[in-house]
């Protein structure tokens, strides 16, 4: 059975097509029945539907009626007062079960409800067979591509004399000429090859794939055209030569070089600099950096040129002519570039032997206010360290205090500016990460007191937004 289509109008938009030519008709048709004639129609009292079926040639509605809904008055819901057949031009009244003309006034009006229907139809019909012609030419038109893709690959066997003239007249266009296997497509431009790596035909048109994911291929002069869209490609391994999606694979963006034509800070590396020692290339895949003889390292610097790029992480020992700089520990590893820029160097030199050492090594330590360094271990075996002055510029900083929260150590300079939380009950003294402000009293409270959870002072119980940091 053929389903019913509706429009339903319940006042919601204003500017609905319809709906006054569907008032005129409701209020005709209640003036007819001697009923108070709706004002105007809404979700709630006067809702009509205007509903049809479509015959079999989707072209022409078999039946058109118009629904006159009314609102229950003592729950939600709709019933059906008058029902309007616009193929016979009669109504019908649901709740007196009685059936009558439609009133002249309106007859017009329901020709032109009942042509929109149709016209409607028609259009849709048209759409419709419009959008089944222009799929059947998009395939025509892909099909006829596949295929001159396909003869462009048969063209170059025969270019490179792995096919003669006489194979040319039994190709089949879905198979190697050559082998008889499948043929495959570049992801990037569609170009077309032998399936079969064993194949000669597959070496006159060579396509490439991701070891992990088969189905990423690439042709080489989309893999060496890769521009802004690298992530989408596969690049080879420098050691097994084996493809693999350019995410998988970390790489060396190229060490940044000066632009004679841009002026930079004396001693610095302009690290968005275009102009780079390589192009970025890839490191060995994972199976052959273990154990691999050629060294790819990452460096540890904080604002590294090999981590200002897309595709960075690693260095060749192209772009480290020397072997940087390694902390005592050999857990941490700077470039050349780095290791001569202590603000991005995560580094410790010990004043006295200037050894390197890491924020992971034991053998020294650091204040944790001023981040002076002490000697290193070595150093202090050899020679007593003094509390003086001229210690803390030649020998190195004494640690003689310990904030009583984070237990970092602090020199004797700032030991004597050690803070004690001004909480009766807790009296820590702390370091000044630990050290919080009320904003209200200014006490200087530990983070503990301060109780950060609810933002409220521990000894002025003022609640505020902040608590700002001490200075």
């Amino acid at each position: 059975m053929t389903s019913w289509t509706s429009i339903s109008f319940d006042g919601s938009e204003p500017e609905q097509p319809l709906q006054p030519q569907i008032l005129q008709v409701m209020q005709s048709v209640y003036r007819n029945a001697s009923l108070p004639p709706p004002f105007a129609i809404d979700h709630w009292w006067h809702s009509p539907t205007l509903s049809y079926q479509v015959d079999d040639s989707g072209q022409e509605p078999s039946i058109v009626i118009i629904n006159l809904r009314e609102g229950r008055p003592d729950q939600p819901g709709m019933d059906t007062r008058f029902m309007i057949n616009l193929n016979t031009m009669r109504v019908h009244d649901k709740f007196q079960d009685r059936r009558f003309p439609a009133p002249s006034d309106i007859i017009q009006t329901l020709h032109e409800l009942r042509e929109y229907v149709r016209s409607s139809l028609r259009r849709q019909h048209e759409t419709l067979d419009r959008e089944r012609q222009e799929a059947r030419l998009r395939k025509q038109r892909q099909a006829d591509q596949a295929r001159q893709r396909v003869q462009t690959f048969y063209d170059h066997l025969l270019q490179h004399s792995v096919i003669d003239a006489d194979d040319m007249e039994y190709l089949t266009y879905v198979t190697c000429p050559v082998c008889a296997s499948g043929l495959e497509s570049c992801i990037g431009c569609q170009v077309v090859s032998c399936a079969n790596r064993d194949c000669q035909g597959s070496h006159v048109v060579p396509i490439e794939r991701c070891s992990t994911h088969p189905t990423r291929k690439l042709c080489r002069p989309c893999i060496e055209t890769q521009g802004a869209h690298w992530q989408w490609t596969i690049a080879p391994c420098p050691t097994c030569k084996r493809y693999y999606c350019s995410t998988e694979l970390s790489w060396c963006p190229g060490l940044p070089q000066e632009d004679p034509n841009t002026s930079n800070d004396v001693g610095t590396s302009n690290i968005t600099s275009t102009l780079r020692v390589h192009p970025p290339k890839p490191a060995p895949c994972v199976g052959c950096a273990v154990g691999g003889s050629v060294v790819w390292r990452q460096c540890d610097g904080i604002q590294c040129w090999s981590k200002m790029s897309q595709r960075g992480g690693q260095i060749c020992s192209e772009c480290v002519p020397g072997d940087g700089l390694f902390c005592v520990c050999s857990q941490r590893w700077l470039c050349d570039t780095c290791a001569t820029s202590p603000s991005k160097a995560p580094l410790r030199h010990c004043p006295r032997c200037q050894k390197v050492y890491c924020y992971m090594c034991k053998y020294i330590e650091n204040c944790r206010d001023c981040a002076e360094v002490t000697l290193c271990d070595d150093c202090i075996e050899e020679e007593g360290v003094g509390g003086t002055d001229k210690a803390r510029t030649t020998q190195g900083v004494t640690l003689v205090a310990e904030c009583e929260l984070c237990h970092g150590k602090m020199c004797d300079v700032c030991s004597e500016t050690k803070v004690t939380c001004a909480k009766w009950s807790c009296g820590r003294r702390l370091c000044r990460d630990c050290t919080e402000r009320c904003c209200y009293c200014d006490i200087p409270l530990c983070q503990a007191c301060s109780d950060d959870s609810r933002r409220r002072c521990g000894y002025c119980g003022n609640y505020s937004q902040s608590l700002e940091d001490y200075d």
